[in-house]
């Protein structure tokens, strides 16, 4: 059978078979015949729309800290992306658009996610131990010039220029505003899911339902 996903854990796929379960000459652990449920890794690492950037780049709520750190990678895949899209939609964009984050959709951008966030209220974010500008996101591409909470809309930094494939450090820092803004945790904007039919492993799980084939 031909299986498609994007790497990431908990992917299960169902499926009917009488016989030896094998994906792409992958033997798949546990089989048992009859309808299964196949818990499939997929090869590379995982990419898709409004991942965070690590694993533990999500916010446990309710989040009351004044810090947050965590550690994450760029995969490459992600540049390779955002290089194909510049490509494809080769727009001269002036600094003024550059404060709607859906403009210039080749930057690959770290969304500091808040429910509310605060235009008064600027959270501090350093990489690697190096402080680095955060910027505003507004839904209006003159915004810069008459940014106001009313067309604001949050907190992103440009991380477009960072190396691909290496760990990097990272600190926020959110002071007293963090529960009052209701921090939700760091994810990638610009990133479309991008799949993969290759097979990492693969292992059967008995299901007691028996007419459903994919």
């Amino acid at each position: 059978p031909s299986f498609i996903g994007f790497g990431r854990p908990g992917e299960v796929a169902r499926i009917f078979t009488p016989g030896n379960l094998e994906v792409q000459a992958l033997h798949c652990e546990g089989f048992r015949e009859g309808v299964l449920e196949v818990d499939v890794t997929f090869a590379g690492a995982p990419v898709y729309h409004a991942m965070p950037i690590s694993s533990q780049s999500e916010a446990k709520q309710p989040f009351q800290d004044h810090w947050f750190n965590t550690s994450f990678m760029i995969p490459a895949a992600i540049p390779e992306q955002l290089q194909a899209r510049a490509s494809r939609y080769p727009v001269q964009w002036t600094s003024q658009d550059l404060s709607a984050t859906w403009l210039a959709p080749a930057r690959l951008l770290m969304t500091i996610f808040m429910a509310k966030p605060d235009i008064k209220a600027p959270p501090q974010l350093w990489i690697n131990g190096t402080e680095v500008p955060v910027k505003k996101a507004s839904n209006s591409r003159d915004a810069p010039a008459k940014s106001s909470q009313h067309t604001f809309l949050g907190y992103y930094f440009d991380a477009s220029s960072l190396v691909v494939d290496v760990p990097h450090s990272l600190s926020l820092f959110l002071g007293s505003q963090a529960s009052s803004t209701q921090f939700q945790g760091l994810y990638w904007e610009n990133v479309e899911t991008l799949y993969t039919s290759e097979i990492a492993s693969c292992t059967a799980v008995e299901t007691e339902l028996d007419n459903i084939f994919i």
